[in-house]
């Protein structure tokens, strides 16, 4: 697994790779944060026709989602 370029970072000024996948069955985005050598992982998945709807929901959640500080 390549390693991506964070894009993305939170309120909480972590920054991270958020990843967007639609097929045609489901759309998923999948946020990624790292704190020294752990991952935090968050995901937000519904189908596919209905994933332009929930995008900024997912987005919203995404920018909110908190890890602990070390």
């Amino acid at each position: 697994m390549k390693k991506l370029k964070p894009n993305f970072q939170t309120a909480q000024g972590i920054s991270g790779v958020l990843l967007v996948e639609v097929n045609q069955q489901v759309g998923s985005m999948t946020l990624t944060l790292t704190q020294g050598q752990v991952k935090y992982y968050w995901q937000g998945r519904s189908k596919s026709q209905d994933f332009q709807d929930y995008y900024r929901l997912f987005y919203y959640i995404a920018q909110q989602y908190r890890i602990p500080k070390s």
